[in-house]
């Protein structure tokens, strides 16, 4: 697996051997980046479940300003850190080691927001649901922020109303979602602050 294009176009993503890790197509990502357009640019991104970290890399290569990559299995963010290093990108990098819900918590007790959030849980998992109904999910948004949810096809997730399907399209197995900050989820949401792990 490769980063499709920007400046690490050709980069070799970091791979695994006994993790459960399911990088996102580079086709996936292509067609995905190409709806999300100029919004990449300058953006700070949050890849929930990273395994990989093909979105949030993808993103970076593609002129986000940062991303902060989380992922409970700490053998899979030491390669997500060790990958930043190799290109010179650890300045835009954040990675924590834990649970998707407890980083939601620790984002927001420090007012950070983001741009893009991408959740691409395992598909044998309620996951999507969960993580979403976390209290404090809808406050990670910036005002403009999208929200992008890769599930196996067919499957349904319960969203807050905050958000509305913007685009929809399926790949295979996989069906890629793109939701936006609706209005009454813009208010409330503050000024961006700064996170360090």
């Amino acid at each position: 697996m490769r980063i499709t294009a920007g400046q690490l176009k050709g980069a070799k993503l970091p791979r695994y051997r006994g993790v459960d890790v399911r990088p996102t197509q580079g086709r996936v990502r292509e067609a995905l980046f190409s709806v999300l357009g100029e919004r990449v640019i300058a953006a700070t991104v949050l890849d929930l479940f990273a395994g990989s970290g093909a979105f949030g890399f993808e993103a970076i290569s593609r002129g986000a300003a940062r991303a902060v990559f989380v992922d409970h299995a700490r053998d899979v963010t030491a390669e997500i850190g060790a990958f930043a290093a190799k290109f010179n990108i650890a300045d835009k990098v954040t990675v924590l080691p834990m649970k998707a819900q407890a980083a939601i918590r620790k984002l927001s007790s420090r007012g950070v927001t983001f741009d893009l959030v991408f959740l691409d849980p395992p598909y044998a998992s309620d996951l999507i649901t969960q993580v979403t109904s976390t209290p404090e999910f809808v406050g990670l948004f910036a005002p403009s922020g999208a929200l992008i949810v890769e599930c196996r096809v067919g499957v349904d997730h319960k969203l807050p109303h905050a958000f509305d399907l913007s685009f929809e399209r399926t790949y295979g197995d996989t069906a890629v979602r793109v939701y936006e900050l609706a209005a009454e989820g813009r208010e409330g949401s503050g000024c961006e602050g700064t996170f360090k792990a």
